[in-house]
């Protein structure tokens, strides 16, 4: 029924208005409209507590609930009871299914703001685990979120997932606690379904990477990755391990990021003589040099190659010839040749010494576990203040 509304008829005396008994029946009719909408019974009695159902019609058998400090909305149709409520000391939203639906059993989901307490999972149906929130997992979480401490890598919590977590001190990343190296600072990256997973951790400041994996509950043995930061292709296309890198061509040099470490020079005295100064010399464990070959594993010229008293290397180059005597092949000293173009010699030096990292005593309790950057800082701060008074 549409709207029924009164004629007042004209000012000021109502002259041809609807009269008294006609108004007060549109009246009614629209009263008995707007009580029927709203789930009165046949004697006009409305429901407790109104509310919408599914096609936007009052039932009884629906609620709504607005009272200080929580806002309820509940639904009973059927099979999909649900709950939405702001209540308790923090603003929470709690999802609820009251009833069953097909063969799964309703189960109570919650969120609650990040940094108060309370439930921080959603779980719908059996099969979910739960809502993530931001650093959980370490995902997206800041540099002191999720770090390490002394824990040790394989007791770490199991049956998790994925997972990023940090270690921001060197003394306690060490072999004693299951690292792949002493001094392990950096991240990991690890899975774990309980009995198999796997990590990884990369070294700050480095090219080291290392991984490892976990089948029946035991880990197997850190290996290393080989990457272009601890390799190094030949002049005949084959990986070896990489330290300091020289290559070395008929009329310059180019060297590797850990040779660029040494001041080292190159300066040619003739066809096929070349002196490489300033270098920490030749490698003393593994290879130390590789000449290019042609096609058939043969060598494309003979190389003859000293250490000078200097310390300076020198190499020299030289077309091949066949020596009856012992049935080889020998350098013709008297025909020196350079280098081929677009050719190289590899020379791999020896590292440098690498300087020991003194990690001071903490004054700190040995027993401290804090919770927080700001706790940590502040403890420190403190215990320094002490020792000075």
């Amino acid at each position: 029924m549409a709207k029924q509304t009164i004629n007042q008829g004209t000012a000021p005396t109502g002259a041809g208005g609807d009269t008294f008994r006609t108004g007060s029946a549109k009246l009614q009719a629209n009263d008995d409209e707007l009580y029927a909408a709203l789930g009165a019974n046949p004697a006009g009695v409305l429901p407790t507590q109104p509310s919408l159902t599914k096609s936007n019609e009052w039932q009884a058998s629906q609620k709504i609930k607005l009272s200080y400090p929580s806002l309820q909305l509940e639904s009973t149709i059927g099979d999909y009871g649900t709950l939405i409520e702001t209540s308790g000391t923090y603003p929470s939203v709690y999802v609820r299914p009251k009833a069953t639906m097909s063969s799964n059993t309703g189960q109570i989901a919650s969120f609650n703001f990040p940094g108060k307490t309370g439930n921080h999972t959603i779980a719908c149906t059996s099969d979910i685990a739960g809502m993530l929130v931001k650093g959980n997992y370490g995902i997206g979480a800041r540099s002191t979120d999720g770090v390490l401490g002394s824990a040790n890598l394989n007791s770490l919590p199991s049956n998790i997932g994925f997972e990023a977590r940090i270690q921001n001190l060197l003394v306690n990343g060490t072999t004693a606690n299951n690292y792949p190296v002493n001094g392990s600072y950096g991240a990991l990256i690890r899975y774990d379904s309980d009995t198999h997973g796997f990590q990884q951790f990369y070294l700050a400041g480095g090219t080291k990477i290392y991984a490892r994996t976990m089948s029946s509950g035991a880990f197997g043995a850190w290996v290393e990755f080989k990457t272009s930061g601890n390799t190094t292709v030949d002049a005949n296309g084959f990986i070896k391990n990489a330290s300091p890198i020289v290559q070395l061509f008929s009329d310059k040099i180019e060297l590797n990021d850990e040779a660029k470490q040494q001041e080292i020079n190159f300066e040619k005295l003739g066809i096929g003589d070349y002196v490489i100064k300033g270098s920490s010399g030749f490698a003393q464990e593994g290879w130390y040099i590789e000449t290019p070959k042609d096609a058939n594993g043969n060598v494309l010229f003979s190389v003859i190659y000293t250490t000078l008293e200097n310390g300076d290397i020198s190499v020299k180059t030289y077309k091949k010839k066949f020596d009856f005597e012992t049935v080889s092949i020998v350098a013709d000293l008297d025909n020196p040749v350079d280098i081929t173009e677009n050719r190289w010699i590899d020379l791999r030096l020896q590292e440098l010494p690498q300087p020991e990292i003194e990690i001071p005593e903490s004054v700190a309790p040995p027993d401290f576990q804090p919770t927080g950057l700001a706790e940590a800082v502040a403890t420190i701060m403190e215990s320094y203040n002490d020792a000075e008074q």
